[in-house]
């Protein structure tokens, strides 16, 4: 058996789903021990949706360093998932002057890295 060589932008890319996994099993743990607040989503948003991105980006973690040959197109589906729930949370909950202030940057961000990961 022959060992293959994975190019460094991949180890990257994984490095990356990695911290995004990890940021949003933080999202969980905040949401299920965060005190009672005014928040514009119900209580369990915030818990669920960590957990759910979470495992999905750990997932693809565990998938890319693996090097199984169907990680891409999970990485895909993943990420555009990401992608459109991002901006129907944002479009439909976020209404604070400061979140309406960074959609632009918020925007240009998102094509960057969206870009970045077609190209890996």
């Amino acid at each position: 058996m022959s060992s293959r060589r994975r190019p460094a932008a991949v180890t990257w890319l994984s490095l990356g789903l990695l911290a995004l996994g990890l940021v949003y099993l933080m999202r969980m743990a905040g949401g299920l021990t965060a005190p009672d607040l005014q928040l514009s989503v119900p209580r369990w948003y915030p818990p669920l949706t960590g957990a759910v991105w979470g495992i999905g980006w750990c997932v693809c973690t565990a998938a890319s360093f693996a090097g199984l040959r169907w990680t891409p197109r999970l990485v895909t589906i993943i990420g555009v998932a990401f992608l459109a729930w991002y901006w129907f949370d944002r479009l439909v909950f976020v209404r604070s002057e400061y979140g309406l202030r960074t959609m632009p940057l918020s925007l240009g961000l998102t094509a960057l890295g969206a870009a970045a990961v077609i190209a890996i």
